[in-house]
């Protein structure tokens, strides 16, 4: 929920570029309200729309298993990510209002990854190849992040072409 207000809400996390008057409260405290403060207060629902950007290094091992028409790697690493978008907008269908950026976003930080290759080769020079990977975020935030340590799980497929 936000409304207008006197000053800009201090959310913790946020360093603010707009110059937007703008209160953010969850609905715990505006239930706290008594019916005319929530009618002199105008209160309209939005949502909180944070975009972050990296530029990532890969550095990465793959280690085969079996390597015959069906193959198996073993695949391990780790990246360096460089922050290049720190975006924080309140969203309504009445607004879209940029606040500022996360104070709390580390301009650089790694991450590790291990998974699984599958491949299967249709031809002698083509191949689909599918990955389940694990990639666990180090370094991501400052002390400020609540103790959150983002874990990526994902399903990587591909089709490759030697030639």
């Amino acid at each position: 929920m936000y409304t207008t207000g006197l000053v800009n809400n201090n959310l913790a996390n946020i360093r603010y570029s707009s110059k937007a008057l703008i209160e953010i409260k969850n609905t715990a405290s505006l239930n706290s309200l008594t019916t005319f403060e929530k009618d002199l207060q105008k209160t309209k629902i939005g949502a909180i729309k944070q975009k972050m950007g990296y530029y990532k290094i890969p550095l990465e091992v793959s280690y085969a298993i079996l390597d015959k028409k069906f193959g198996v790697n073993l695949i391990g690493g780790f990246s360096t990510l460089f922050l290049s978008q720190n975006k924080i907008a309140l969203v309504s269908s009445e607004t879209n209002v940029n606040l500022g950026e996360a104070n709390n976003l580390n301009p650089i930080h790694f991450s590790t990854n291990i998974g699984l290759g599958f491949k299967y080769n249709m031809l002698k020079s083509f191949q689909i190849t599918i990955e389940p990977m694990v990639k666990y975020q180090l370094n991501t935030f400052s002390n400020n992040s609540g103790g959150f340590t983002p874990l990526f799980v994902g399903l990587y497929s591909g089709v490759g072409y030697s030639f």
